[in-house]
């Protein structure tokens, strides 16, 4: 609240920025598509029963670089490019972005990368609109009732599964899990997921937090019991990790809403969703770093710097 009633800071813009964006979209897509290619060679997989063991099977191969250059993919440069070409009505292109999200997905088994498109999706329609907020909320609330409707009907648990129960259930649970955990046990301070890790000793075994939450929870120390925001401040520093966490995100959207002014509305979302979204599920750090935060940052600061005012300039000076 304090930062959000702050000014909007202002930067210096860069010259040629859009030149920026374009360049160094198409690098890192043709670099990500080569390495899949190469690897994958082209493997489609669109079952979402099987894709824990096409994850399994894609960690086995060790791409160099990819735990940074797919997210940034498929967290924020797709998205962008999808909103952008759609905005545009460049088809032929909207296809082939929506064709390199698949082809990622069918290889690498994560559900969030067709999750993304969706999101994306739905923000696009609404972004703008006097009713924005009220309509994300009764959507949520419209997929959870189907969710229980189909289970009582048919028993069937593929919509909480795919869309609530890491969201609204699982998350709440390791938030609490890590708190009744590192009340009781050492913080790790930074020593993991962060610059620090080299000058700050690990205060467990050579397991990772989500490792051991797994092996604590679950008693399987293979599951990764990944916790979010709330979890990652708590672990680090405990009740001071929490204070600090919410200057550090204050900080991070503040800076969202600075570099958004002039952009049209529906490409600022789309490229930071994705990354946001993540922060439910990742720790802060590692989100800025891996999951597109940072990239996301900088793709608006470049978008600012080269006008991108399609449409909706008004709606979004109201929001």
């Amino acid at each position: 609240m304090m930062f959000a009633r702050m000014p909007n800071l202002s930067f210096i813009r860069l010259y040629e920025s859009k030149f920026f964006i374009y360049s160094f979209s198409t690098i890192i897509l043709i670099s990500v598509c080569s390495l899949f290619f190469k690897s994958f060679g082209f493997a489609w997989n669109f079952n979402l029963a099987q894709v824990y063991e096409v994850r399994a099977q894609f960690a086995t191969k060790g791409i160099p670089l990819v735990g940074y250059f797919v997210k940034w993919v498929c967290y924020v440069i797709n998205p962008l490019l999808f909103s952008l070409f759609w905005i545009q009505k460049r088809w032929v292109a909207l296809g082939a972005v929506i064709f390199i999200q698949l082809y990622i997905f069918s290889c690498a088994g994560h559900k969030t990368f067709i999750f993304a498109f969706f999101f994306v999706g739905v923000f696009f329609l609404i972004a703008g609109k006097k009713y924005s907020l009220v309509c994300l909320t009764a959507g949520l609330a419209i997929i959870v009732l189907l969710g229980i409707i189909s289970n009582l009907v048919i028993g069937d648990l593929w919509i909480p599964t795919l869309f609530t129960r890491r969201l609204l259930f699982t998350q709440p649970k390791l938030y609490y899990a890590y708190y009744d955990f590192f009340s009781q046990n050492p913080k790790i301070y930074l020593s993991v997921h962060s610059f620090f890790n080299s000058l700050i000793d690990y205060p467990y075994d050579i397991f990772p937090p989500a490792k051991m939450m797994g092996d604590v929870l679950y008693g399987k120390i293979e599951t990764s019991a990944n916790t979010g925001l709330v979890g990652d401040a708590y672990m680090n520093f405990g009740y001071i990790g929490l204070f600090m966490w919410a200057v550090i995100t204050g900080v991070i959207i503040k800076l969202i809403d600075s570099l958004s002014s002039g952009i049209d509305i529906r490409l600022a979302s789309a490229c930071i969703a994705m990354p946001m979204l993540s922060l439910i599920n990742s720790a802060l750090l590692t989100n800025i770093l891996t999951h597109g935060l940072g990239v996301a940052l900088l793709f608006l600061y470049l978008a600012s710097s080269s006008k991108f005012k399609l449409k909706q300039q008004r709606a979004m000076e109201q929001i």
